[in-house]
């Protein structure tokens, strides 16, 4: 078993849901939280290119009107925009990722307060 399999395996016996699509997930979720890739990690080839990247697991405005009017989208900053997330998605009325850093000051550890707070459901 691939060390990626295992820990899939191991969140899902939380009850989380994994999935490698986001396009399938999408229309059920309440939040989702962009990852940040890390240039020097795409100059190790693990995929093809940021153009291929941002095309499976980037938001923009095609794929964001797939999701629930009230889809929160959160991400840890600093974005790449335009690969993760498009500068109109990162801007628009869905987005919380530039009030992340005002309203909390340690961003990763208000992510989840935040989701609490607004008793939201996981997809």
């Amino acid at each position: 078993m691939r060390a990626a399999d295992a820990g899939a395996a191991d969140i899902q016996a939380l009850g989380v849901e994994v999935s490698h699509d986001l396009n399938a997930i999408l229309p059920r979720c309440d939040v989702i939280n962009m990852l940040r890739i890390q240039f020097e990690r795409q100059r190790s080839g693990l995929f093809p290119s940021i153009q291929e990247y941002a095309r499976l697991f980037g938001m923009d405005t095609v794929r964001l009107a797939k999701a629930k009017p009230e889809l929160l989208l959160l991400a840890p900053g600093p974005i790449n925009r335009g690969v993760e997330i498009t500068p109109d998605v990162a801007d628009g009325p869905n987005s919380a990722i530039l009030q992340q850093g005002d309203q909390w000051p340690r961003g990763t550890d208000g992510r989840p307060v935040l989701a609490m707070r607004a008793n939201l459901v996981r997809c």
